[in-house]
């Protein structure tokens, strides 16, 4: 089985002012396979293939990374302002979407109530991103997305944008 390489970018904050040479930095976390230099993966969802110049980890240049493992990576083929917090980036697909059917559990500490047509926020991993409630039968409940979302995990969390980020809960 081949290794994948899957890094989940966790920080994009220092990433806009880090540009030499053409070269892109950005801070993540190993979640899965081994990621090695000079790897082509490519960015979810925006949709772009990057080298992987070099990788640093606990500031020292390492050949490689394995799960776990927080990294700082050197990236050819993409620009700064291209990168958003929680894009991924691996050497296999992954699905990247506009409309999700989420199998909901609703806290039973939450005041918030799902109802059609109401705008609500959606987290998954790092990204969050902006949806509209299209239907609602009985816990499953259908979502058009602002813009796409890499689903790379099962679980999401729902918000109002009016609350705190503690509302609801689902399975994508």
């Amino acid at each position: 089985m081949a290794a994948r390489s899957f890094l989940a970018h966790s920080s994009i904050s220092q990433l806009r002012a880090q540009i030499f040479l053409g070269t892109t930095f950005a801070l993540g976390l190993v979640k899965s396979g081994t990621l090695k230099q000079y790897d082509k993966l490519t960015v979810y969802p925006a949709g772009k293939e990057v080298l992987v110049r070099s990788i640093q980890s606990q500031d020292k240049d390492v050949k490689e990374a394995v799960p776990g493992q927080r990294v700082g990576l050197a990236l050819k083929g993409i620009e700064p302002d291209e990168l958003k917090r929680g894009h991924v980036l691996s050497s296999e697909q992954v699905k990247c979407l506009k409309e999700l059917d989420i199998e909901v559990r609703k806290s039973k500490f939450s005041k918030f109530e799902l109802a059609v047509g109401k705008k609500i926020m959606v987290a998954l991993g790092l990204q969050i991103v902006s949806a509209d409630t299209k239907n609602l039968d009985r816990n499953i409940l259908h979502l058009t997305l602002d813009n796409p979302i890499a689903v790379y995990k099962e679980k999401c969390v729902l918000a109002s944008p009016d609350s705190m980020p503690r509302s609801a809960s689902a399975r994508a």
